[in-house]
């Protein structure tokens, strides 16, 4: 069975991301950006419960950090869903070309294609959320939420582009791309606004 993208050491990760085939590609490289962004916050959170002044607000601090848990564990998952989506667009083009498969089948396999980095997003708005409660209790860890929100923010504007590069196969499938890819671009901007703003005020 072939190994999955995120249980590969880090070094071997980039090798196959830099690696001269389709996928894995920007999509599952935004979903690792976004999964050590929530690790980093899970960090923070970890350390901020287990101080004896943050004893009133353990119970919160402690939901944050397994709400960044969650979403490590989803963004690892979506970083081979994604590359697994691109490679049977990829087959349903093909496929098109020899006269197997219509511009429909291509349209539904783009579809798919899209809502892994539209599942990216929605992980990103659990990431933020948490940073966000996260924020006072940070202590002497302000630069890792710092980094983890800079780092969120930035893989929910990644997604969009991956979202909107399959848009034109949906549209010629009689699919509304641009509904989705409104969607993607109001929830992505959502996110990194509010990480930006996450940033401005722990600086």
């Amino acid at each position: 069975m072939e190994q999955r993208l995120g249980d590969l050491k880090v070094s071997a990760a980039l090798e196959a991301i830099a690696s001269r085939t389709p996928s894995p590609g920007g999509g599952a490289a935004v979903a690792l950006a976004a999964a050590v962004a929530a690790a980093l916050g899970e960090m923070v959170a970890n350390y901020a419960a287990a101080r004896k002044s943050s004893a009133e607000h353990r119970g919160l601090i402690e939901a944050h950090g397994r709400a960044l848990g969650e979403a490590r564990n989803s963004l690892l998952e979506l970083v081979d869903d994604d590359a697994r989506a691109y490679q049977a667009l990829s087959d349903a083009m093909a496929q098109q070309k020899r006269g197997e498969a219509d511009a429909h089948a291509v349209g539904l396999a783009a579809q798919l294609a899209a809502a892994t980095p539209m599942a990216t997003i929605e992980a990103c708005e659990q990431v933020i959320a948490a940073l966000e409660g996260l924020g006072p209790h940070a202590g002497w860890l302000v630069s890792d939420l710092v980094a983890s929100a800079a780092l969120i923010g930035s893989a929910a504007r990644g997604a969009v582009g991956h979202v909107q590069a399959n848009a034109p196969l949906m549209n010629k499938a009689a699919l509304d791309g641009q509904a989705i890819v409104a969607r993607a671009r109001a929830a992505a901007n959502d996110v990194a606004g509010r990480a930006d703003a996450l940033v401005a005020a722990m600086q």
